[in-house]
């Protein structure tokens, strides 16, 4: 089964229950609005990770099934008016985000994203979204905690 990864700012984690909705920078530095992850469509539910630039990449333990994704500019969505960022993906979900202790784990990019999987590595190392195999992440987790 495809899930998708997205990233959160560790500031941000705590109101992640109180939230049914999600937001993704749309645009990369050269002002390229960015495709969202190929198969989001297939793809059921979304995991949050956090850390990077010298911190571990983990799993936060929150994930939400997926009901639409939607580009938006930021002049429709409230609070965002004032961002540097001009589109943003909106998430909606199908119910708040909900937390399993078991889904916290460090995850290492060389153990989840294989040679074949060059495309979705990179736009992981940018902190995009980006489309795994439950398996795989699963096999990490045991991996994790022996």
């Amino acid at each position: 089964m495809k899930v998708a990864l997205g990233f959160c700012r560790a500031e941000e984690i705590k109101s992640l229950q109180s939230r049914n909705t999600f937001y993704f920078h749309a645009i990369e530095s050269n002002n390229n609005i960015v495709d969202f992850p190929t198969g989001i469509a297939e793809s059921k539910r979304l995991f949050i990770y956090s850390g990077g630039r010298n911190q571990p990449i983990q799993l936060t333990g929150y994930s939400a099934e997926i009901e639409s994704i939607q580009l938006k500019h930021k002049s429709s969505i409230t609070g965002k008016e004032q961002s540097k960022t001009e589109y943003y993906y909106e998430v909606i979900l199908r119910d708040n985000f909900t937390f399993e202790e078991g889904l916290i784990f460090e995850i290492e990019p060389d153990k989840l994203f294989d040679k074949s999987d060059e495309k979705n590595r990179k736009l992981f190392n940018k902190f995009i979204p980006v489309m795994v195999n439950f398996d795989k992440l699963q096999k990490i987790r045991k991996q994790k905690n022996g």
